[in-house]
């Protein structure tokens, strides 16, 4: 049986609250049935109790975007706290006078700075000395003394960026008392999230015991810094959980002094102390199951992930909703080329004038550690478009090899593509043989193994896009960032008749440079420039950088 999917969990007394069916829950520690605590039917996150538990606050967008809420649990009243108008909001907690804790990257030049707010309930906010983070921890010893814990704000939780290990992930800072902030951790690499002292340890969130090559499948547990509070030094720190990929990464761990509570695809975990283990709560919703969603293609059209017009303009390649279509524009039947309720397919791409067409799929495959659904290149015959039969099984290639493919084009002959992957990899794949010679005229014998990997590029600044055949299929140019992703790009193009294709810089990378679209002789592309660019694509050497003429790049 299906079941609701509970997140962002938070623990006090005898209660749990989480989110799930786009609204704020409560339900008993020891499970049994939750009951509804809003009832706004809008996205909604981090709910956290007061200390006193008389109050939840927490992030919903039911005004149309992330603004905190506070609800009275007496009587479900419910108001609202911030009017800040940010395109990221969480409540990282409640402070000592009462204040809820709201990360918010409102006013911000760049949208990962969350800074803390500190939001009292009369409305009245200040900025406490935090600054940009994702989460806050305090302790309090003895004798007075504070502890405080931070990590930086970051740009992706390790569930959405597993395995990260670039500048970008959020690190682990301290305040022993004197105002001045270290990092206990200075040579850890992976991400560090969710702080919260138990005692006088901090346990947080990571993924640094996932290793390259021994251990790469290792995920996100509880780590802890035992001590760290009243110690001086920084110890070892100590894995805490041990959930492996049967339970998947431990997310947004939280915490009420004594106890953990944290989210795993969907189930809720409970650790009752620092030498427990960990409980599922078995937790029962009624009137939150998954519906059934209605897709109508006529009134749903964000919903088409991919299209490709055959050269006759006759009939299109769609992609919608994860399945694939060959669909004629005039008349005639919409037919599935992949339409498995357990296979998502996007990227469709036509291979030329073949009478095929390649999409990237996540259908299983047995490899030598087990069941693998890691992207592959699958082929299919075009009903009516290709000599094959109907009923011919589709050629699958590069299963595994080329990581998360974001991009697909296919040259004009459709004898190879182009993908590139989520780790900025640019790479030319070929494609199997059709009977008879190729465009060019060469012989079918002279063609590199389908499926023969080509690496041309890697993008070491973000997501690169727009791969792009000339007409005669001799060579790629794609768009690449320089800087931060999303801000300025350059034209890259690569000869794919030389001994070793390589990346060759066609523009400068000092503007915004994008869309490119070949003719025989010249690119042409969109620039952030005040008017459209053309430069040469085919010389008679290998195409090099020239310098631009004045005031242009």
């Amino acid at each position: 049986m299906t079941q609701p999917y509970l997140r962002f969990p938070h623990v006090h007394g005898d209660q749990v609250a989480f989110v799930a069916d786009d609204d704020v829950w409560l339900a008993p520690v020891s499970g049994g049935r939750a009951w509804r605590l809003t009832s706004d039917h809008a996205p909604a996150t981090t709910p956290r109790f007061s200390p006193d538990g008389t109050r939840l606050a927490y992030v919903s967008h039911k005004d149309g975007h992330p603004e905190a809420y506070v609800v009275e649990l007496a009587d479900g009243a419910t108001r609202r706290l911030t009017w800040l108008g940010g395109t990221t909001t969480m409540v990282l907690g409640w402070d000592d006078a009462g204040r809820v804790l709201v990360a918010s990257n409102a006013g911000a030049h760049e949208r990962s700075l969350t800074v803390v707010r500190a939001v009292g309930l009369d409305g009245t906010v200040e900025t406490p000395r935090y600054g940009p983070s994702w989460g806050v921890a305090e302790h309090q010893g003895p004798n007075g003394r504070r502890t405080t814990a931070l990590v930086s704000a970051g740009y992706r939780t390790p569930a959405y960026w597993k395995r990260y290990r670039g500048g970008t992930a959020s690190v682990l800072w301290i305040d022993r008392g004197s105002g001045d902030w270290e990092r206990p951790l200075p040579d850890d690499e992976a991400g560090i999230y969710d702080p919260h002292w138990i005692g006088d340890a901090l346990v947080f969130t990571s993924d640094r015991g996932a290793t390259f090559p021994d251990h790469a499948d290792e995920q996100a547990n509880l780590w802890v810094l035992d001590g760290l509070a009243t110690g001086t030094e920084t110890p070892e720190p100590r894995q805490l959980t041990t959930q492996s990929e049967a339970e998947g990464y431990v997310r947004d761990a939280t915490s009420d002094g004594s106890r953990i509570v944290w989210h795993s695809r969907g189930d809720l975990w409970l650790l009752d102390g620092l030498d427990g283990t960990p409980r599922r709560l078995d937790i029962t919703l009624t009137g939150a199951l998954p519906q059934p969603y209605w897709a109508d293609p006529e009134s749903s059209h964000a919903n088409v992930d991919g299209l490709a017009v055959d050269s006759t303009g006759d009939a299109s390649v769609v992609g919608w909703l994860g399945t694939a279509y060959w669909v004629t524009h005039r008349a005639g039947p919409a037919r599935a080329l992949v339409a498995d309720p357990s296979v998502r397919v996007r990227e469709p791409v036509l291979l030329g004038g073949t009478g095929r067409a390649v999409v990237v799929t996540d259908a299983p495959r047995s490899t030598a550690h087990g069941e693998s659904r890691e992207d592959a290149l699958e082929v299919h015959a075009l009903p009516g478009a290709s000599t094959d039969s109907p009923d011919v099984e589709p050629q699958r290639f590069a299963a595994g090899e080329l990581g998360r493919v974001l991009h697909l084009a296919a040259s004009p002959a459709g004898d190879k593509v182009a993908a590139i992957s989520h780790d900025g990899r640019i790479s030319l794949v070929a494609m199997p043989a059709v009977d008879g010679p190729d465009s060019d005229g060469s012989d079918n014998a002279d063609r590199v193994e389908p499926g023969t990997i080509t690496p041309l590029g890697r993008s070491g600044n973000g997501e690169a896009a727009s791969p792009t055949f000339s007409p005669d299929g001799r060579y790629l140019v794609w768009s690449s960032p320089t800087g931060s992703e999303g801000d300025h790009h350059q034209l890259l193009v690569a000869d794919l008749h030389a001994e070793n294709p390589a990346a060759t810089a066609l523009t400068s990378g000092r503007f915004h440079d994008f869309s490119p679209r070949s003719a025989m002789t010249a690119s042409t592309w969109c620039s952030s420039r005040t008017a459209r660019s053309t430069r040469p694509t085919t010389p008679t050497s290998s195409p090099s950088r020239s310098a631009p003429p004045p005031g242009r790049g």
